[in-house]
């Protein structure tokens, strides 16, 4: 694996190599800094840095084809090491599997079926900035037409339907409910939540100052924070994890359904076997995902969590900035998990009200 060697004395054990591993901690460090992977990969072009193919190629002596250019990074090739969760010192199996002997295609199983196991070898970047930087790699990025940038990528969820605000960059910039856009492809509906970019920077800027003042004028007392956010946000995040466990439950017995019909149209001989096998796997997958999601918001709701020691990682977050003055990639991603949008009142004047909620890393709702 790019960044690590093989242990000469025990084939099964990962030592970083002192070559690479620079390069994946630089990369990790510029995407917590908010570089896009096609930013890091331009930098690594400029700086004339190996491919890892190109790597093994000059070490190795084969791909020797590459070697032809060398330095031809590009984003699918960083966005797949920055989603590598073994950089961060552990071992992962069973992310995919045959089904049978008598075929090698190889079946992807959920996350939830991942076996890991933690701390087998020396990490190249913390599990805080990993988790970090997760969403902003995954999230599908258009190239903005009037080079306005959105630095919300990936942050902003409608409260209704859970999916994701697409940016339009027209105009002023507004966000619009992704699942309301594509109703006609998809017979999914919603509303739009459309919200405004001024709107939403300025009153994400509003509270990110409110907390860092209150913060920097307690001298980060714990208590202090506690008493005057986080008591009453407790129950706000509790109430949000319900809610969202509750869509989850109905998404789950809608594939119960549909799985069920499935069957019956399959012992019918209305849907070919093969027909049947790829949409079977399809369902059963997403109801895996979703029933390990339940299980984990329904630990978070009934187990006691460390509250304090959540505070304190927030507050030391919050701390790294001074004299906050505008937003930032950055400064988001070691903030702000995600903003969820609730729909507008409907007017488009002075009288105009939306309700947007901040979660934030570590502690969840705020007061």
């Amino acid at each position: 694996m790019y960044g690590y060697k093989l242990d000469p004395s025990d084939r099964h054990r990962l030592l970083v190599n002192e070559e690479t591993a620079p390069v994946v901690k630089e990369m990790f460090r510029m995407a917590v800094d908010g570089l896009t992977p096609y930013k890091i990969a331009q930098a690594f072009i400029t700086q004339e840095i190996l491919t890892p193919r190109a790597y093994i190629a000059k070490t190795k002596g084969v791909y020797l084809e590459v070697l032809e250019r060398p330095y031809l990074w590009n984003e699918r090739t960083i966005a797949g090491l920055l989603r590598n969760r073994q950089y961060c010192g552990h071992i992962i199996s069973q992310k995919q599997s045959r089904k049978s002997f008598k075929t090698t295609k190889l079946v992807k199983h959920p996350e939830s079926e991942w076996i890991v196991v933690k701390d087998m070898h020396e990490a190249l970047v913390n599990e805080q900035d990993f988790e970090k930087v997760q969403a902003f790699v995954q999230t599908k990025r258009r190239k903005s037409k009037n080079s306005e940038q959105n630095i919300f990528v990936g942050m902003i969820k409608c409260f209704d339907c859970g999916y994701s605000l697409t940016f339009n960059y027209n105009g002023i910039g507004r966000f619009y409910c992704n699942t309301f856009r594509q109703t006609r492809r998809n017979g999914k509906s919603c509303t739009p939540h459309s919200l405004p970019y001024p709107m939403l920077y300025d009153a994400v800027l509003t509270k990110v100052r409110e907390i860092s003042t209150f913060v920097k004028s307690r001298e980060g007392d714990y208590e202090e924070f506690y008493n005057h956010f986080l008591q009453s946000g407790n129950d706000l995040n509790n109430a949000s994890r319900k809610r969202e466990m509750d869509k989850l439950k109905r998404r789950s017995s809608e594939l119960e359904n549909i799985i069920r019909l499935l069957y019956e149209d399959r012992a019918q001989g209305i849907i070919p076997v093969d027909r049947f096998a790829s949409l079977f796997a399809g369902y059963d997958t997403e109801q895996k995902e979703l029933s390990a999601k339940i299980n984990a918001f329904q630990s978070q709701i009934t187990q006691e969590t460390d509250t304090m020691q959540n505070a304190g990682y927030f507050l030391n977050a919050i701390s790294k900035f001074t004299e906050i003055t505008e937003l930032t990639p950055s400064l988001l991603r070691e903030l702000i998990e995600k903003v969820v949008v609730h729909e507008s009142n409907g007017y488009r004047d002075e009288r105009r009200k939306q309700r947007i909620d901040i979660h934030w890393r570590f502690v969840g709702l705020l007061k």
